[in-house]
């Protein structure tokens, strides 16, 4: 995943990123990041719940969303201690689709958010089993929701978890409808 997620990340940088939208089920796309996921979520006995609308579809770049909603859902997977729980959930209004990452872990600082939010040079810290990371998923997380006239939104909550959310704009001039 990490050579994937850095040539899109070279790709919006240069501006050579093409867009192909195409229908995609959000629910779809959480269920088979579970099934690529889920030797991690077992070794630590993570419980992944689903509180998505089935009429959770958008016409987007589907590897662009995938790539995204991938690197939420490894975060969550990677600070969450053994036996907690990760939600995915959406919100669908007339004007977005929210799609919601929930952990259960040790939540992020608001210092350290800011770096994260603020930053193009890559950051990782060791999960709660001292898994390592490269430091390129969030920052090519934000270059691509970008492109997508999407936001990634962070609820924090420090020792209590955080919520990890994608905010796609639906609106009809928007590359996401």
């Amino acid at each position: 995943f990490m050579l994937n997620d850095l040539l899109y990340w070279v790709r919006c940088q240069t501006n050579k990123l093409e867009i192909n939208l195409e229908i995609v089920s959000i629910k779809t796309i959480c269920e088979d990041l579970h099934k690529i996921y889920n030797g991690f979520i077992n070794a630590k006995n993570i419980s992944v719940k689903y509180n998505i609308d089935e009429n959770s579809i958008v016409k987007i770049d589907k590897t662009i969303l995938s790539i995204i909603i991938r690197n939420l859902f490894a975060n969550a997977i990677k600070y969450t201690p053994q036996n907690e729980t990760i939600t995915f959930s959406t919100l669908k209004t007339e004007s977005q689709l929210k799609i919601s990452i929930t952990d259960t872990g040790e939540g992020m600082t608001a210092q350290k958010l800011s770096l994260i939010e603020t930053s193009k040079i890559a950051r990782s810290t060791p999960g709660t089993q001292n898994e390592l990371g490269h430091g390129l998923g969030l920052v090519t997380c934000f270059e691509l929701a970008r492109k997508i006239n999407a936001k990634i939104a962070f609820e924090i909550a420090e020792e209590k978890g955080t919520v990890a959310s994608l905010i796609i704009d639906l609106k009809q001039d928007s590359p996401a409808i």
